[in-house]
């Protein structure tokens, strides 16, 4: 449910007015999960506690069609306006979406407002229903894709230079731009366990899927970054973003809005920035990294060549930026990462990662790309992805998974079992480095 702390940071994206909320339901409580907010120029809803502020209504006609249904108490009918017609540029995609929105309808309203995903199914199930074929295989598996990978080692960077400060107006604030269906959200807040995380996508369905599955007590908000960031001056401790920037068109004007509604000392993370040199099954509107480097050089942070980045991971269990910076590449690089860690960018970065990852209160699970073979005297885990569409839209040429690992017989049955607290130390530390162990929400390894 969207919180009133939350309420009271945003403004709207279009007329850079303050939003008042207008109605809500329950009428009482800190939280809302159906309402509406109201500024000069436009009213807005909240549905299934997530806030949407984007306007949906031509220029000559103001009334918005979630918030007049929201206004005649029909919040399933707003429920399914934002469902059938979520932004997503594949026409099959929305058409199913479509046909389960009517399945739905045809099933009866029972008591309350009817939720999209019923609490009997777990996310795995509904990822195969609502987000069918390639993409939903996407998301079943992106805490094993290189690219978020990569991103584990800067988010604990980056929550390490990230204390807790209590509630009220100095409290803890970061903002994950391009969420997805949160599992770069959930890192961050288990990382900070005292941070409030604002989860912002343009997708109003992977929001809701995030919101039900991983983040139940999270912050969301679906927006466009286009028309700019929908929150007050000097909100953020930390922005964070991964797989995203480069499909934003105005890059300028959301460095501009990053340092604007940064606080002083304000940390940022902008993750697998594409390469335009290189080739991407997905390639959004990337830059060179020339082109990264003038436009957020405002941030006050650096470009990285993100196999530098990793590799100085993967071996020393740090980030190691004065490496990365010796080692650029980024001529050959797929991806790169912009980092600014304000004045403790060294000593961040050169702690052990490893350790504090695999120390903090995150799920942990065996990567469900690795499948177990039986040897003599080892159990071989064998890298085993479940298509090759999916291998080369997240590897590409960068692949930091290891084809074969060999595991002792006296810990294969712990990691097997994931009975990781079994482990010594080094050698869990040892699997979080190499990926074969990864941090995830638990809704992501319940039914595997």
């Amino acid at each position: 449910m969207a919180q009133l702390n939350f309420v009271r940071i945003l403004q709207c994206p279009y007329c850079g007015g303050g939003l008042e909320l207008e109605t809500r339901h329950p009428a009482e409580g800190p939280d809302v999960e159906f309402g509406t907010l109201r500024c000069q120029c436009y009213r807005y809803g909240i549905v299934l506690g997530i806030v949407v502020l984007r306007q949906a209504s031509p220029p000559n006609d103001n009334t918005d069609p979630i918030v007049a249904a929201i206004d005649k108490g029909d919040h399933d009918g707003a429920v399914d306006l934002m469902l059938a017609h979520e932004p997503r540029p594949h026409g099959g995609v929305r058409a199913t979406i479509r046909r389960s929105v009517e399945r739905l309808r045809q099933r009866g309203r029972p008591n309350g407002t009817r939720h999209p995903f019923p609490s009997s199914e777990g996310l795995h199930t509904v990822l195969r229903r609502w987000r069918p074929n390639y993409y939903g295989e996407y998301l079943e598996y992106r805490y094993a894709n290189p690219s978020l990978l990569a991103a584990l080692p800067v988010i604990a960077a980056m929550a390490k230079g990230l204390t807790p400060s209590g509630d009220g107006p100095d409290a803890l604030w970061a903002l994950d731009i391009g969420c997805g269906i949160g599992q770069t959200t959930y890192l961050l807040r288990s990382l900070v366990p005292g941070m409030r995380v604002v989860a912002a996508d343009l997708d109003f369905l992977n929001l809701a899927l995030a919101k039900h599955y991983v983040e139940p007590e999270g912050n969301f908000i679906c927006f466009d970054a286009e028309a700019g960031l929908p929150f007050r001056d000097g909100v953020f401790d930390a922005t964070f973003s991964l797989d995203c920037v480069h499909y934003i068109r105005g890059k300028q004007k959301l460095a501009a809005e990053l340092q604007r509604t940064g606080r002083a000392n304000a940390l940022y993370a902008l993750c697998h920035l594409h390469n335009v040199a290189r080739a991407n099954p997905n390639q959004g509107i990337p830059l060179s990294a020339e082109g990264y480097s003038r436009v957020f050089g405002r941030l006050g942070g650096t470009l990285y060549a993100e196999p530098a980045l990793l590799e100085s991971f993967t071996e020393n269990g740090s980030l190691g930026l004065s490496l990365a910076a010796a080692k650029p590449r980024t001529d050959v690089a797929d991806a790169f990462v912009y980092l600014g860690l304000g004045d403790n960018n060294a000593e961040l970065t050169s702690t052990h990662l490893d350790n504090y990852m695999a120390s903090g209160p995150s799920h942990f699970s065996l990567n469900r790309l690795y499948q177990g073979i039986s040897g003599d005297g080892v159990i071989e885990l064998r890298l085993n992805w479940p298509s090759e569409k999916l291998r080369s839209e997240c590897c590409a040429s960068f692949e930091p998974l290891r084809e074969r690992v060999s595991l002792a017989a006296a810990f294969a049955d712990a990691v097997l079992g994931q009975r990781f607290h079994e482990l010594p130390a080094e050698i869990f530390e040892a699997l979080v480095r190499s990926f074969v162990v990864v941090p995830q929400p638990a809704a992501f390894h319940a039914e595997a």
